[in-house]
């Protein structure tokens, strides 16, 4: 009896790494949300064309074999270069597309929080300038302007 326990744990301990290794590690829609079409430009689940299709069943193939989302979009790197993938790259050149916008939020922000220090430090309450009283000469040209105007 006890060796069969132990047959079983160790059938139970070999069994398991391998059927987790066969399930998949990724769902394809999540990963064709991050590649593109080569013919097109657009995202792989937008796209119709027949590249686009090609490339789906390519990844369902890796997928069902057992490869990670990981592996994969190498292998589409690989093939086909970094445009393959819909994520802007955090190096090179793609390092400006994610500091452009971060900067420009980040001055927005300053503009926002000058302007309100600004607009907190006018003087409150105080009285308008006095008006400067009107000699003889503007008091009739106003006078005959107002007539005019009627």
């Amino acid at each position: 009896m006890r060796r069969l326990a132990a047959l079983c744990a160790l059938l139970l301990a070999v069994i398991a790494p391998v059927a987790s290794a066969a399930t998949p590690q990724f769902s394809e829609e999540q990963l064709e949300t991050e590649v593109m079409c080569p013919v097109c430009g657009t995202r792989l689940d937008l796209s119709h064309s027949p590249a686009a299709d090609q490339i789906r069943a390519f990844i369902e193939q890796k997928r069902d074999a057992g490869w990670t989302k990981q592996q994969v979009k190498d292998a589409l790197v690989a093939q086909f270069g970094e445009r393959i993938l819909a994520t802007t790259p955090t190096s090179g050149s793609g390092l400006v597309a994610w500091l452009v916008p971060l900067l420009a939020a980040a001055a927005g922000v300053a503009l926002a929080v000058g302007l309100v220090v600004a607009w907190r430090r006018r003087p409150r309450g105080q009285p308008a300038p006095a008006a400067v009283p009107l000699d003889d000469e503007a008091r009739r040209r106003v006078d005959d302007a107002l007539r005019d105007f009627e």
